[in-house]
């Protein structure tokens, strides 16, 4: 039988430091996430309504620039868990029960939402 169809014995006994770490940053990625969201929902201006308008409400219709400062950092931290991630999970996930494309997609959520929030400030 040829060496490259030979399913390979799983050599590993224990899981090491690094393995340890990064579903422990797959998680922080995801925690900043919903910081981000919660972030943008504070930094966002107040929806106008029918209701607003015929009680004469005042509301805020500029973007809070100081949420929008805390928005940015916590995407560039996103960002940067997720680049961790991906470098970490390049080093050490190499079999196929490894879990790669969550990193994969979170880093290209976080490069997406680094371009708009640029845009923003």
């Amino acid at each position: 039988m040829p060496r490259k169809l030979r399913r390979r014995k799983d050599r590993r006994r224990t899981r090491d430091v690094w393995s340890r770490i990064l579903p422990w940053l797959m998680g922080a990625a995801w925690v900043t996430l919903l910081a981000v969201m919660l972030f943008y929902h504070r930094a966002s201006p107040e929806f106008y309504t029918l209701f607003d308008e015929f009680y004469g409400l005042d509301l805020r219709r500029m973007w809070d620039h100081r949420f929008l400062k805390y928005l940015f950092y916590a995407i560039i931290l996103g960002l940067l868990i997720s680049i961790s991630s991906i470098v970490l999970g390049v080093f050490r996930a190499r079999r196929k029960t490894d879990r790669k494309k969550q990193i994969v997609v979170l880093a290209g959520l976080y490069m997406l939402l680094t371009f708009l929030a640029w845009r923003l400030v």
